[in-house]
């Protein structure tokens, strides 16, 4: 007799936790990232993105978490501008929050043709200076 045997699991036991939701949002309210947070709880990123899909509350965890990493972030922006923080590098912390949370240069192009001397004139306003 031939009998299949059937597992009710596949694949590896999950080893997420729900205790996981409140610290996720404590490692990212220190201004660190949702994919560095796989290294306390011993996951790679992939997976931290597979449970984002699968429990509801540490997807909430993680966005939460990202708008205190952004308050974190814009908190030292702030403290480095008013000169409290010593040795600040403003253009590191440029960098980081253009690639952290999708800051830009807004480039405004303004141009005119002169009928007069048959040349276009072209003048660029970046965050309102010409």
């Amino acid at each position: 007799m031939d009998k299949k045997l059937k597992s009710p699991m596949k694949g590896r036991p999950t080893k997420y936790k729900p205790e996981y939701c409140q610290m996720l949002i404590k490692h990212m309210s220190e201004g660190l990232s949702f994919e560095c947070f796989g290294a306390l709880v011993d996951s790679c990123e992939d997976t931290l993105y597979e449970w984002v899909k699968k429990h509801p509350d540490f997807s909430e965890s993680r966005k939460k978490g990202i708008m205190f990493c952004r308050l974190f972030w814009e908190k030292m922006g702030r403290a480095g501008a008013a000169g409290k923080v010593p040795m600040f590098n403003n253009a590191t912390w440029i960098f980081n929050m253009k690639n952290r949370f999708g800051w830009r240069d807004v480039h405004d192009v303004q141009h005119s043709f002169d009928e007069r001397v048959g040349k276009i004139k072209v003048e660029i306003v970046t965050n309102g200076q010409k």
